[in-house]
């Protein structure tokens, strides 16, 4: 095909170069995972497809599907808009429907899917040019994306019925799977809806509708079967059938049926009030998602039967908590966020993958997947087996089991990241508690000591709980709902009182929406708590500590030159540098990206004055914005060799932590980079606000230690103490509580 394709291109075939060369790419990417050949193909075929009307849509189309195949994310939905773009507005309706079918899939990749849903709707209004097959696949995306939207936060559950009774009782489109997979949904939803026997009907339904189930269908069935009997109040039933889908799931290495089968396990343990057996079965549960993690970049289990992965470790936590363990919620509860942290730097690391890691990454996505396509093929007849001759398969699979670890090694390593966990055994009674992954490389804790009192926020079951640790002493709390946190600080702080004497500082770990609670600045006895001590937000993630800079100072100022009051502050922050230090200045057109990015990686400090844009729902796409039409990005952060030890970033939203999905901006960027500290805003400020926080930053009080020149430097928590208390003195009605402090 290469061949015929370099052949047409000198003959002045266009078209039939470029057809040639993307049936090539797909046997390369599809048929053998060769991801740099396809990729080789399809930068060599552009010049043909610019000359080929369908060949300008189709180019980018295939280009992204190979990006989101190797969980390049961000890159692979700028491909298909492309794609969809040109699509439509050549009309070429397979490319355009293809595209925006892909790209709803990547939304729900993300964990986005009411994203995924205003893109599937856009295809409705063309249902009369499609089969009666791809109507029925557009219904079943729709309400499975619907019924996605009860596991988040940004707004009333989607109804999923009527897309899901549309594919379920299609006459014209022949494919039962089909019409069995919508029905499986429609069971599913009823479920979630209290509607137990109507679920048990549809559930008949959907089996009848095949007779010879495929994939994991047979597993997803055994396990709403078992929550269905939940439902009723049969938890001895429930068990029983959770164990045996978790028969099933183990004996194909399902780890994504594996996980909810353990957690089901966990939940009618507790109903049967084994809740030691129930802990047992959540610690699996959370295990399963520490190994499997590193696949989050592709979109692994993210788009699978199960829609809420933060419900094991709710659970965990929640019985941790009952059990009167906060030492081990705490750590079950930090254990969690960090996976989450974790997820989304994961994303953004493919993307600045050099040409060696690149490879070593997709030669670990390659192998995962001929390893997991071949133990599905093994596994096509699973469902036939009885429990014995399922002991006697996963024996016989021990060997590919090992080739998927061993791929999820790799791929760990290809990111620079540690060993990951080992498979949990298959035998849920033979299940035990398996220690998490420590620390982030431990790095952080070891910095942390004993006089600073932790402060995680975590969700439960059903609502939300604080739980508070200092120097070997834990205690837990129920606590107000995030949005409800300022109105009643009371009932958060009054419980942190006793560990609060005489520690040197309170480190806020908090997850999902109460990351946008501003602890700093809930009321204690008539003042905000920064009043009583520093407080810092720390991110807590997993990975090996890298090395941060020990040179000179460099200050960033008013780099659009649309910022007086930041011109002003660079001047002020220079000169209070200028006596501890060696200070570079880059101000206005000077403050390029290269130029940024040079003095950036062997500085001790860095100050940036100016703009800061948030962009993106997880902040990917945030900047700094620079002279001559460049941009600091996520990305160029985190491909930094060494990052400043001390950031100021004196811009709107550097620190942002907006909404509950978890994100990664611009200060957190630096502190994955190797930050100790990074002071900014996590919403908009006024520049003179910038300038006011920025002065009491660098202006140590009498009797406060400054010999690092800049107290900031040296202690940035009671650097921002200090200016955010003599702000909010002079100016009761300013943001001051914008500004936090971030720390690894």
């Amino acid at each position: 095909l290469r061949a015929a394709a370099e052949l047409h291109r000198e003959l002045g075939r266009f078209s039939d170069a470029t057809d040639d060369a993307f049936a090539a790419a797909f046997a390369l990417h599809q048929r053998s995972r060769r991801y740099a050949e396809a990729r080789a193909v399809l930068g060599a075929a552009r010049a043909s497809a610019a000359r080929y009307a369908e060949g300008l849509a189709r180019e980018p189309y295939y280009s992204g599907v190979l990006a989101a195949e190797t969980g390049d994310r961000r890159r692979a939905r700028a491909l298909l808009r492309l794609a969809k773009e040109r699509a439509e507005a050549l009309g070429v309706r397979r490319v355009a429907h293809n595209a925006t079918s892909a790209l709803a899939l990547e939304m729900q990749a993300l964990g986005r899917p009411r994203d995924a849903l205003a893109t599937l709707r856009e295809l409705e209004s063309k249902r009369a040019d499609a089969s009666a097959c791809e109507r029925s696949e557009l219904d079943i995306n729709l309400g499975w994306c619907a019924l996605l939207t009860s596991a988040d936060d940004d707004g009333p559950r989607e109804d999923a019925r009527p897309a899901l009774t549309r594919a379920a009782e299609s006459t014209d489109c022949p494919d039962a799977y089909l019409r069995s997979f919508a029905l499986g949904n429609l069971a599913r939803e009823a479920l979630e809806r209290g509607a137990a026997d109507e679920a048990t009907a549809l559930l008949a339904r959907a089996r009848a509708a095949t007779s010879e189930p495929r994939g994991g269908e047979h597993v997803a069935w055994l396990d709403l079967d078992a929550r269905i009997a939940l439902a009723r109040g049969r938890a001895d039933a429930a068990l029983a059938k959770f164990d045996a889908a978790l028969d099933y799931a183990a004996a194909a290495a399902l780890d994504d049926a594996r996980w909810s089968a353990e957690v089901g396990r966990a939940e009618a343990l507790t109903k049967l009030g084994r809740a030691d057996a129930a802990i047992r079965a959540f610690e699996q549960a959370e295990t399963i998602l520490d190994r499997t993690s590193v696949l989050a970049p592709l979109g692994e289990g993210r788009g699978s039967f199960l829609a809420d992965r933060a419900r094991s470790a709710r659970g965990l936590v929640g019985l941790l908590v009952a059990r009167q363990r906060p030492d081990a919620a705490l750590e079950a509860a930090r254990r969690s966020r960090r996976r989450a942290v974790a997820s989304v730097a994961r994303a953004l690391r493919v993307e600045q993958l050099d040409d060696d890691a690149r490879a070593a990454w997709e030669g670990a996505v390659r192998d995962y997947r001929a390893a997991r396509a071949a133990l599905d093929l093994e596994a096509k007849d699973d469902w036939k087996a009885s429990r014995e001759e399922l002991a006697a398969k996963r024996e016989r699979r021990r060997t590919r089991e090992r080739e998927l670890s061993a791929s999820l090694e790799r791929a760990a390593a290809a990111l620079g990241e540690a060993r990951v966990v080992d498979a949990p055994p298959a035998d849920a009674s033979a299940a035990r508690p398996v220690p998490a992954p420590s620390p982030p490389g431990d790095a952080a804790a070891a910095r942390r000591d004993k006089s600073e009192l932790l402060l995680t926020f975590h969700p439960l079951p059903t609502g939300w709980v604080a739980i508070a640790a200092r120097d070997g002493r834990a205690r837990a709390w129920t606590v107000p709902a995030p949005s409800e946190a300022p109105a009643r600080a009371q009932a958060i702080l009054d419980p942190l009182r006793p560990l609060m004497d005489g520690a040197s500082r309170l480190v806020v770990l908090a997850y999902g929406s109460y990351r946008n609670v501003d602890v700093h600045a809930l009321t204690v006895d008539g003042a905000p708590l920064l009043s009583r001590l520093p407080v810092v937000y720390a991110l807590d993630a997993t990975g090996a500590s890298r090395p941060s800079g020990e040179g000179d100072a460099v200050v960033v100022a008013d780099p659009l030159g649309d910022l007086p009051n930041a011109r002003a502050e660079g001047d002020a922050v220079a000169a209070a540098l200028a006596g501890a230090m060696r200070t570079r200045v880059l101000k206005g057109e000077q403050a390029t990206s290269a130029r940024v990015i040079a003095a950036a990686q062997n500085a001790r400090a860095l100050h940036y004055a100016g703009h800061g844009e948030f962009v993106g729902r997880e902040g990917w796409e945030s900047s700094l914005p620079l002279a001559e039409g460049t941009s600091l990005r996520v990305t160029d952060i985190l491909a930094l060799p060494r990052a400043p030890a001390t950031l100021v970033l004196s811009g709107c939203e550097a620190g942002k932590s907006a909404g509950d999905v978890e994100l990664v901006g611009l200060a957190q960027a630096f502190v994955l980079a190797g930050a100790r500290a990074v002071v900014a805003p996590t919403r908009k400020v006024t520049d003179a606000l910038g300038r006011d926080m920025a002065r009491g930053l660098y202006d140590a009080p009498d009797g406060a230690d400054a010999s690092a020149g800049a107290w900031v430097i040296g202690d940035p928590g009671a650097a921002l103490r200090a200016a955010a208390l003599r702000v909010r003195d002079a100016q009761p009605t300013a943001d001051w509580a914008a500004f936090r402090v971030l720390v690894p």
